[in-house]
């Protein structure tokens, strides 16, 4: 799905449109326009440009340009961002995802352990027109009318990163990889503490990513250095020694019986 969020950050050079109290005549017609586009429940317009149309919606309203508007207006703009069919599934998604994302918070000795792994898990089930659903509910415009992803490619990328982060990082510290003794862990580690702009990019690049199809890393294996591997490599020898033998002792003891 090429579905991208319209640009609404002010750009250099550009005159920043100040909030008015004047409902102007050609916001009127965009914002009549847009709620058509979003109430439309026909096959004149596809999901993406519904979704388009919803996020546009939002971003008048952060912009201030909906201030002023008449109550015929103002019932239309309610309607479609709060009453239409893709407002009302997007809400439902959005609760389900609360659901779960609270129910993998009481999970692991820390609440993040399985969070990015369980919003994944739940985006990965859901229908493609869903997926664009709850891509709609999770960037709406903030305050300023910006949008945290561009597109649904970055959101879904910033999906599988997170996943694959937060599982890489719980299992290997619970095999007792360090920064210290693995490479890999270390490089992890600073990319959370720099923060880069294409953080979920580094994360994929370094961990591997998860999604089929796509350089998948298996998700039952963690990567290690060599020497954290070895380490690892002579306990699971060991272990398995120490189970021959018991099940050696086992078998004597049955048959001498």
């Amino acid at each position: 799905m090429d579905v991208t969020a319209t640009p609404s950050q002010p750009q250099a050079g550009k005159a920043v449109r100040l909030p008015s109290e004047t409902f102007s005549p050609e916001a009127g017609e965009r914002m009549r326009h847009l709620a058509g586009i979003v109430l439309d429940e026909s096959v004149n317009y596809g999901l993406d440009e519904q979704v388009r149309a919803f996020q546009s919606l939002w971003s008048m309203a952060a912009n201030a340009e909906l201030r002023g508007m008449g109550s015929e207006d103002a019932d239309l703009y309610n309607k479609a961002r709060s009453h239409s069919a893709i407002a009302v599934r997007g809400q439902q998604l959005g609760q389900q995802y609360g659901a779960v994302i609270s129910n993998a918070s009481a999970r692991g000795e820390h609440s993040g352990d399985y969070v990015g792994e369980a919003g994944r898990a739940f985006f990965d089930r859901l229908s493609d027109d869903d997926q664009l659903l709850f891509f709609m509910v999770q960037n709406t415009p903030t305050s300023n009318g910006a949008t945290r992803f561009n597109s649904f490619q970055e959101f879904d990328d910033t999906l599988a990163a997170q996943a694959r982060y937060d599982s890489y990082v719980r299992d290997a510290k619970a095999n007792g990889v360090t920064a210290q003794n693995d490479p890999t862990f270390a490089a992890a580690m600073k990319l959370t503490t720099d923060a880069p702009a294409d953080w979920d990019r580094q994360v994929l690049l370094l961990l591997g990513d998860p999604r089929a199809g796509a350089n998948r890393v298996a998700s039952d294996r963690v990567d290690l250095s060599p020497q954290a591997q070895a380490l690892l490599d002579r306990q699971a020898a060991t272990t398995s020694e120490a189970a021959a033998a018991i099940t050696s002792a086992l078998k004597r003891r049955h048959e001498s019986a």
